[in-house]
C-alpha cells in the first residue's frame, strides 16, 4: 500500500481528532472552581453554593466555590479570561454590572469575550420601604422625594433593580440631591441595612423579599401587577399620574460565564459542562433545593441566555456605565 502525502494528512487529522475526543472524554479530572463575583451572603452567593454540589455530582469532580468581589466584578471577570480557557474556572456574575463596566470603558474585555451557560433567574425588581421610612405607599415615596425630605436610599449599585430605580427617578425628574444614596455591592450588606432600618427605601429583586421582615412593597417594575403582590402598583401606574412611562424587563440576569475561547478551543469540554449544567437544572431534587434557597430555577442554555443578555444591553444601554 502506498501512503501518499494527502493520505498521511488525512490520517494525521483523524488521529488528532480522535485524541482530542479521548482527552475530552477524560475531562474533567481536576476540581473546578466556581467563582462568585459578589461578597458572601447575597443571593448570587447562595445560588452558586446551592448549585455546586449537584454540578460536582454530574461532573464527577469537586466544584469549589470562591468569592472574588473586587472592583464590582471586574477582577473576577479578568481572572476568568486569564485562567478559565481550559474549563477549570466558571464564574457567576451580575450582568447589568458587567455590561455597565464595559460600556464605561473600565475593562479590557467585551461581552463577546464570554459564553453564557445559563441565566437562571426570572425575577422582577421592586421598591420597598423600611421600618425607618415615614411613608408606606408609592405616592408617599414620591411626595418624600419631591418635598425636600431627602430620604435615604440603599443603592445596590450596578444591578438591574438599581438601573430600574434610576430610570424611575429620572422619569419623575427627581434631582440627585432630593435623596441620600448609600451604595452596596453585595446582597448581604444590603439586606442588613434594610433590616436594620439604616435606610428608608431600596430597590431589590423580588426573590429577596422572603429574607426580609418589616418592609413594605411600594411598587413593582413589571408590565402587570405581580401575582404574589396584587395590591402593589406597577411603576407605570405610579408614573401615569405624572404623564410618564418606562420600560420593564427581567432584572435578575445573573449568568454563569466561561471564556468564549473554551467553546472555540475546547468544544467538547464546553459541551460536557453545558450538558452537566442542564441535567442539574432538570433534576427535580435540585429544583426543590433552589426553591428552598429562594434562587432562580430556569434553564435557558447558552443560546437563549445570550439572546436575553443582548436584549437587556440594547434596551437599557443608555442607563448602563454611568
Amino acid at each position: 500500500m502506498t501512503i501518499t502525502r494527502r493520505t498521511g494528512l488525512i490520517a494525521g487529522a483523524f488521529l488528532l481528532a480522535t485524541a482530542s475526543l479521548a482527552q475530552a472524554a477524560d475531562w474533567p479530572v481536576d476540581p473546578i472552581t466556581f467563582m462568585v463575583t459578589t461578597p458572601t451572603g447575597g443571593s448570587e452567593d447562595r445560588l452558586v453554593r446551592t448549585l455546586a454540589p449537584y454540578l460536582a455530582e454530574e461532573l464527577g469532580v469537586p466544584v469549589v466555590v470562591e468569592n472574588i468581589d473586587g472592583a464590582q466584578g471586574i477582577l473576577g471577570a479578568d481572572r476568568l479570561l486569564r485562567q478559565g480557557g481550559d474549563g477549570s474556572l466558571i464564574a457567576s456574575s451580575t450582568i447589568a454590572r458587567l455590561i455597565g463596566h464595559i460600556q464605561a470603558g473600565r475593562t479590557s474585555f467585551q461581552l463577546a469575550d464570554f459564553e453564557f451557560l445559563n441565566v437562571p433567574d426570572d425575577e422582577y425588581a421592586l421598591v420597598v420601604a423600611t421600618s425607618a421610612a415615614t411613608f408606606d405607599n408609592a405616592e408617599g415615596l414620591v411626595d418624600s422625594l419631591t418635598s425636600g425630605a431627602a430620604p435615604i436610599m440603599a443603592d445596590p449599585t450596578g444591578t438591574g433593580p438599581a438601573i430600574m430605580m434610576t430610570i424611575f427617578l429620572e422619569k419623575l425628574k427627581v434631582a440627585p440631591d432630593a435623596y441620600r444614596a448609600v451604595t452596596y455591592t453585595g446582597g448581604g450588606p444590603l439586606v442588613a441595612a434594610i433590616m436594620g432600618g439604616q435606610v428608608d427605601f431600596s430597590s431589590l429583586p423580588d426573590q429577596a423579599l422572603g429574607r426580609l421582615e418589616n418592609v413594605k412593597p411600594l411598587l413593582v417594575f413589571r408590565d402587570e401587577r405581580a401575582p404574589d403582590l396584587p395590591d402593589v402598583p406597577t411603576a407605570n401606574e405610579v408614573l401615569a399620574a405624572h404623564g410618564e412611562t418606562m420600560p420593564s424587563m427581567n432584572t435578575g440576569l445573573r449568568a454563569f460565564l466561561v471564556p468564549a475561547s473554551l467553546k472555540t478551543e475546547h468544544p467538547e469540554r464546553f459541551r460536557i459542562l453545558t450538558e452537566a449544567m442542564q441535567r442539574v437544572y432538570e433534576n427535580p431534587e435540585t429544583v426543590a433545593a433552589f426553591k428552598k434557597a429562594r434562587v432562580g430555577t430556569n434553564w435557558l442554555g447558552p443560546d437563549k441566555s445570550r439572546e436575553l443578555i443582548d436584549g437587556f444591553a440594547a434596551n437599557f444601554g443608555p442607563y448602563l456605565g454611568n
